[in-house]
């Protein structure tokens, strides 16, 4: 009964998404709706709401997504990305490296659509390739999206760490074999059979490139090497590129005010709300249902957070919704193996990669003018491959202790 209920409360929090409500506030819809349902003491859930409220990683998440997407619209506004992109053509031999590398970079950080960015330098770099639109489209999607697992400014990834109660820079380790399964595949299946002329000029300038890719650069250099919490790497990077980029005051407030959005503010609040609640007992039904129906834990641990980032389209969603669950039904203390890390967050990955819901995979199709089948068929095999791949190389190092 309740499995049944949680699955009942999940519906309507990805029907409420599909509707354009809010992921925070689906989130916050769906964790009344199953706290009345459950049942659970008004007071008791208004005392979880106003704990996830005041808590300190719910404002420390909040400040982490509301800095990350300003300083991505600052770079974005002062053509940062475009011109740290064209500054690496001509530095490689070969023309598929910039391809690679014209999504991927970009990818470092994160916004909205933001593969609609990144889609006009892929154009540009293959428009003398003989290659249809479907395979530029792939291209570009999966390219923009192999270091999901591997870079600190992903909110996914910094959710996973509050959840796991880890520093990035372990769930980083964890994740390693995720960016570069992705590399591998998408390397393999999108220059499958394409032939470039790479006598193209060199004009490239390797420290021009490094001038504008230093924003990020500060920031990957301040969590992995330093250890110096999220929050504020990125808000030095930001004082950093404000005072080297010199936006104008109006700019300024324009980005503060694209960044300060519902999704920024009440994220934080829902995930920590829905995960308080799970963690009333209710978690710990779910727990003995599923064992005894004999599922291997392996596949839950891969696929709850496939289902849930495929049905959204986030892996934000991915790890706020399926972690809380997993954390309760395996390891209640909240931590698992840097192996059991690995595989869950493999899973939502590769939910966000297959989802058609995915905002990336939306104005990708739309700016190449492609079908959505055929772009599928990459997809397909892609994620098939991809997740093979993984499960297997986390399994084997599960045996290993790992």
């Amino acid at each position: 009964m309740t499995i049944l209920k949680i699955v009942v409360v999940f519906v309507i929090i990805i029907f409420l998404i599909q509707k354009k409500v809010s992921p925070g506030i689906s989130l916050i819809v769906g964790a009344v709706l199953l706290g009345l349902i459950y049942p659970i003491n008004l007071n008791k859930l208004l005392n979880i709401f106003y704990k996830s409220l005041t808590l300190k990683d719910t404002i420390e998440l909040m400040l982490t997504l509301i800095f990350i997407y300003f300083l991505s619209y600052l770079l974005q506004g002062k053509d940062v990305l475009s011109k740290m992109i064209k500054n690496l053509d001509g530095l490689f031999p070969n023309r598929k490296i910039t391809i690679f590398l014209s999504s991927t970079l970009i990818g470092l950080l994160p916004m909205p659509g933001g593969a609609l960015f990144s889609a006009p330098l892929v154009d540009e770099l293959t428009k003398d390739i003989n290659i249809p639109s479907e395979r530029k489209a792939y291209m570009n999607y999966w390219f923009r999206h192999v270091l999901e697992g591997a870079f600190p400014t992903y909110p996914g990834i910094i959710l996973a760490a509050k959840f796991l109660n880890v520093t990035i820079r372990s769930a980083l380790f964890a994740h390693m074999f995720i960016p570069l399964t992705l590399i591998l595949v998408g390397s393999i299946i999108g220059f499958k059979g394409v032939k470039i002329n790479n006598n193209f000029k060199n004009d490239g300038n390797f420290f021009e490139f490094l001038k504008y890719f230093s924003p990020i650069l500060l920031i990957l250099i301040l969590v992995l090497f330093f250890n110096l919490n999220i929050v504020f790497s990125i808000l030095i990077s930001i004082l950093f590129s404000i005072f080297f980029l010199k936006p104008s005051f109006n700019e300024i407030i324009n980005f503060l005010k694209k960044s300060l959005t519902i999704d920024n503010i009440f994220l934080p609040i829902g995930v920590y709300f829905f995960r308080n609640l799970l963690g009333t007992g209710i978690a710990n039904d779910i727990s003995i249902t599923l064992f005894s129906l004999n599922i291997p834990f392996f596949l839950i641990l891969f696929l709850m957070p496939f289902i849930s980032a495929f049905v959204t389209g986030l892996t934000s969603m991915g790890v706020a919704i399926s972690y809380p669950i997993i954390l309760n039904l395996f390891y209640p203390n909240g931590t698992l193996s840097y192996a059991l890390m690995g595989i869950a967050y493999s899973g939502a990955v590769c939910g966000i990669l297959f989802s058609p819901l995915h905002l990336c995979l939306i104005v990708t199709i739309n700016y190449f003018k492609c079908e959505l089948s055929k772009i599928y068929k990459n997809l397909t095999i892609s994620v098939a491959l991809s997740s093979s791949i993984l499960i297997i190389i986390y399994m084997i190092l599960f045996k290993l202790n790992f």
